[in-house]
Order: C-alpha cells, then sequence, then structure tokens
C-alpha cells in the first residue's frame, strides 16, 4: 500500500501499513536529513496513535517508539528545524531556522513574513537588481538573499546582521545550499567580514557582521564604494533602531546612482511613519512601490506589507 493509501484508509491501519506510514513521513530520509519543528512531528503521532486507539487497532512498537524518542529530544534540538522553501529558478532552498519567535535574544533566528514579500517583488522585478553589487540589511537566515542570487543574478550580494548567533546559523544555511565553493581573495576582512564564496556562477556571496549602531563612517564609506543597490525585509520594527538605519542607509544612498528597496510589515504604523520622517529628514526620497501579484510563497499575508524605493 502506498502512503497516499495509508492516509486514504486509515484509522484501520495493519501493521505494515503503520510501518509504511512512519517510512513516508517522520522516518523519511528527508524528514531525517532535514527534521521539521519537533513540535509538529509530536502533534502529528500523537494525532495518529489517538485515532488508531480510538479504532482499537494494535499499534505497533514502532510507532510509539518514535513518538517517544520526540519527546525525549534535547531542549536544542526540539527549539530549531529545517523548512524547505521553493526556488522558482532551481533547487529548493532548505534553511535551519529556531521554532522560537524570540531566541537567544533576537528575533532574527525566523524567515519574517517582509522576507517572502521581498523575493516574490524582486522575482517580479529582476531587471533591477540584475548584474548589481547588492547589500542585504539584517538578513536574519538568508532566504531573501539567496532567492535574490539565485533568480536575479546580481554581480555580487553580501549578507549582512550584527547578532553572532545569526550570522552563525546564516553561514549554516548558506553552506547547506551552496555546496561549491572557494575562497574569494579579492574581499578583505573588513568591518567583521565574516566569510566570502565564489561560486561557478562567478557571482560572489558574502557574510558581514555589520552592526548600524557602532559602524564607523569610514567603513560605512569603503562598504557603500561596493554596492549600487541596498535591499532590506522588516528592519522597521522599533523606533530606537530607526536613527541608526537612517544613518546606514544614508551613507549608502550617498552616490545618486546607489538605490535602497526595503520591504515592511505594517504592525504599527506609527513606527513606519517614523522611519518615513526620519528619512525625509535625511534627504532621501521615499517612494511606495507597488505589491506583488504573483503568490510564490505560503506566508501570512494578514498584515499589509509596503516596499519603498529609497534615492539621496
Amino acid at each position: 500500500m502506498s502512503t497516499r493509501e495509508v492516509f486514504t484508509n486509515w484509522p484501520s491501519l495493519e501493521a505494515s501499513d503503520q510501518e509504511q506510514l512512519l517510512c513516508g513521513t517522520t522516518q523519511h530520509s528527508l524528514s531525517v536529513e532535514f527534521p521539521p519543528s519537533a513540535m509538529y512531528r509530536k502533534r502529528f503521532l500523537k494525532h495518529i496513535i489517538s485515532e488508531l486507539e480510538k479504532n482499537g487497532t494494535e499499534i505497533i512498537e514502532a510507532l510509539y517508539e518514535e513518538y517517544t524518542h520526540l519527546l525525549s529530544l534535547s531542549t536544542e534540538d526540539a527549539n530549531t528545524c529545517f523548512k524547505i522553501y521553493p526556488n522558482p529558478s532551481g533547487k529548493d532552498f532548505v534553511l535551519r531556522e529556531s521554532t522560537n519567535m524570540i531566541s537567544q535574544g533576537t528575533t532574527g533566528l525566523q524567515t519574517w513574513p517582509a522576507a517572502f514579500c521581498l523575493a516574490e517583488w524582486a522575482l517580479e522585478n529582476s531587471d533591477l537588481l540584475r548584474k548589481k553589487r547588492i547589500i542585504e540589511l539584517g538578513s536574519g537566515l538568508g532566504f531573501a538573499g539567496m532567492l535574490i542570487h539565485a533568480s536575479c543574478q546580481p554581480e555580487k550580494y553580501i549578507f549582512t546582521d550584527c547578532h553572532e548567533n545569526v550570522l552563525h546559523l546564516l553561514q549554516s544555511n548558506i553552506n547547506l545550499n551552496y555546496s561549491e565553493k572557494t575562497e574569494d581573495a579579492e574581499w578583505d576582512p573588513v568591518v567583521g567580514l565574516q566569510g566570502c564564496y565564489q561560486l561557478k556562477s562567478r557571482a560572489t556571496l558574502c557574510t558581514l557582521a555589520l552592526n548600524w549602531e557602532t559602524v564607523n563612517e569610514s567603513d560605512l564609506s569603503l562598504l557603500s564604494q561596493g554596492a549600487d543597490v541596498i535591499v532590506a525585509a522588516d528592519v522597521v520594527y522599533d523606533s530606537s533602531i530607526i536613527p541608526s538605519l537612517v544613518r546606514v542607509l544614508s551613507a549608502f544612498l550617498r552616490s545618486k546612482e546607489s538605490i535602497a528597496f526595503i520591504a515592511s510589515t505594517i504592525r504599527n504604523i506609527d513606527t513606519m511613519n517614523e522611519f518615513t520622517g526620519a528619512l525625509e529628514e535625511a534627504s532621501i526620497e521615499a517612494t511606495v512601490l507597488s505589491s506583488p501579484t504573483n503568490k510564490v510563497f505560503v506566508y501570512d499575508r494578514s498584515t499589509p506589507f509596503r516596499i519603498l524605493q529609497l534615492r539621496s
């Protein structure tokens, strides 16, 4: 019986069918290599066991053992998971993420909705990014950047973030999705440069430690010389970071040729208004762009999004 037939016929499952169910779900090779969240797997198996018990079906030992194993997972294993995201330009992306909204003192260990919005916008506007040198602010775990790199063929793409744990997981996700890499000696260690990889496409991926509050003007000036486009997603979430964010944007946008695209989830309109007000004071022109029309990714769209184009 196929896995599809198993789900169609349950909860009346013979022992062999229960084994097939396990092999096609939590013990599948893909699930073993890139396990979904432990909570999801526990709820799934608990539901299966409950329905089988209600039906009076004899449950195989392996099913109980799998459930018990999930209950015994360490906190670290229980609080992280792998998620697989579609890549319209090739092999799907696999990202390791935290299952908690706030983890290790940061919100950067999850992929946030505005990153999907930015990715969808980039797919529809790839001409604005192709052959450009791009720096992303607040890259988080790297989904938007990897999608842009794969689909828009930039000349160079630099991921940045400030939190050590985020940078560590970001680099791990890049290594996971790009097995072909060599060191790129062209890039010197600047402002805590973490790593630089030259891909077969000849576009370069870098990860960079960049703290908006502490980075000095000379480093900002040097970095801005290597960027044509700045992108960011979900970086306007707290009024306290707006002055530092605008200072960094101002440095990158000093050249009239530079441009920025910022995707935001409008959770608090006052915070967004404060951001646009700070941009105006810094003589940065902000234009609201049309939202993407094609729904490529599955994410929460209940809260409105806004994509700003910024120029000095």
